[in-house]
């Protein structure tokens, strides 16, 4: 009898560069790929906020759909079911006579607890988890992971004077053992209805492989660090993140693709830039993993806590782009409306909610959480933590000054008159009501 195998799939919605359908591909054993989608990610809990707004949740179905077009030209079945996973799991699991679960492991300790929870409550399930979602593996880091520096540039100087080789051998997965026959609790399809064509970016294993190919065949990437603080225009940054948050495209593949072009093309400071903020994007993973719990604290990882609080009404209106600064109200009209803020408009909009409105750090973290399509719990909190002076800054944070940031990225003003954002702000800005006070902390 083969054995039965259950690949629980989370940010990792791949073909390529998937260590575990390549572990798997020549395993005589029938196979069961599950996607969980939680109720909880639409439910209002994390400081006021959900989990998945509405654009978040559209790139989402959009990569499930086309990974499961990818898994059935592989012989293979996406089963994307609805339920908290320990239950659901745990259930499919027992009724199949799972012997094996595979897994990516997670950054999130919202995630690292399920399936600690799931493990203890299936003692004879073998759990194995590979680490997807990073250019390195921690034996491959500099230095030990409760050694790592408390800032980036010490990380990044390591990496460079220890000449640590990023592993670009990826392999694909053309062929997979055969399902194990079960319907899924609910046809994909039903969520399509979500989708649109007038998005700004298309989630998916096929797009992201266009993307990027696009991006390269376009020679961006030679002019990225002249262009990637601007604040609007599609070419002016890589856009990689949306696919790299979903893992429908890996780290790797990217700084794969950044390597060939540098030996097609010429390397120069652009493209050194990019791999640069992969690299930061690789600290923030492996900060996350050491820090744990206090990713979400609010005094982070200093000893006093940061002198701003909660206040109701300020941060609605920094949410609605409803704020006395055209720039930020763009900006977050921008967010509302697609979904996508560039890197710089991010800094400005996290800055004015600590600086000029002096609103606790967590509620726009958990309010990006809800609203951007690449959220990524490190990148996302660790950078949040960094504006707040909090996190791994040696300089204890960033105050951008709003009018010079105008001055200097939209002199012109075109980018406020885009999204509207002279927005005029309400008479009463500073009017308190009790009904817009939260009631429940984050769950991470």
């Amino acid at each position: 009898m083969k054995k039965r195998i259950l690949y629980w799939l989370q940010n990792d919605l791949r073909i390529d560069d998937n260590a575990i359908l390549t572990s798997l591909q020549d395993q005589h054993c029938e196979l069961d790929i599950v996607f969980v989608i939680e109720p909880r990610w639409f439910k209002a809990s994390n400081y006021q906020q959900k989990p998945y707004g509405e654009h978040k949740f559209r790139f989402l179905i959009q990569s499930l759909h086309a990974l499961e077009h990818a898994l059935f030209a592989r012989g293979q079945t996406l089963h994307v079911i609805e339920g908290e996973p320990i239950t659901v799991l745990k259930q499919r699991i027992e009724q199949q006579a799972i012997e094996q679960v595979f897994y990516s492991q997670q950054i999130g300790l919202y995630e690292q607890r399920q399936l600690s929870t799931l493990q203890t409550l299936l003692p004879k399930v073998t759990f194995l988890g590979i680490l997807q979602d990073t250019l390195l593996q921690e034996h491959e880091l500099p230095c030990a992971l409760a050694e790592l520096p408390t800032s980036f540039t010490p990380f990044r100087k390591q990496i460079e004077a220890q000449h640590i080789a990023i592993n670009t051998s990826l392999v694909s997965s053309e062929r997979l053992p055969p399902p194990i026959t079960l319907c899924a609790q609910k046809p994909l399809a039903q969520w399509l209805e979500t989708d649109t064509c007038d998005a700004l970016l298309q989630g998916g294993l096929y797009a992201a492989t266009e993307h990027c190919k696009q991006y390269f065949s376009s020679r961006s990437a030679s002019s990225y660090k002249l262009t990637r603080n601007a604040l609007d225009g599609f070419a002016t940054t890589t856009k990689f993140s949306p696919w790299l948050a979903f893992g429908c495209i890996s780290a790797r593949q990217i700084y794969q693709a950044v390597e060939v072009y540098e030996q097609q093309v010429g390397s120069n400071e652009s493209t050194y830039w990019i791999k640069f903020e992969l690299l930061w994007r690789e600290f923030f993973k492996w900060h996350a993993l050491q820090v744990k719990q206090r990713l979400f604290s609010f005094k982070g990882q200093r000893k006093t806590k940061p002198l701003t609080t909660f206040i109701a009404n300020r941060f609605m209106q920094w949410c609605h782009g409803n704020t006395p600064y055209p720039l930020v109200n763009a900006i977050m009209h921008e967010l509302n409306t697609t979904g996508y803020i560039a890197n710089r408009s991010r800094q400005i909009a996290a800055s004015c909610l600590v600086n000029e409105l002096q609103v606790d750090w967590r509620y726009g973290a958990a309010y990006f959480e809800q609203q951007l399509i690449d959220y990524d719990v490190a990148v996302n909190w660790g950078n949040w933590q960094y504006i707040a002076g909090v996190g791994a800054d040696p300089r204890g944070g960033r105050h951008f000054n709003i009018a010079k940031q105008t001055a200097q990225f939209d002199p012109e003003h075109r980018y406020v008159k885009k999204w509207a954002g002279n927005t005029q702000c309400p008479p009463h800005f500073d009017d308190v009501d009790a009904a817009d006070w939260p009631t429940n902390e984050p769950s991470h």
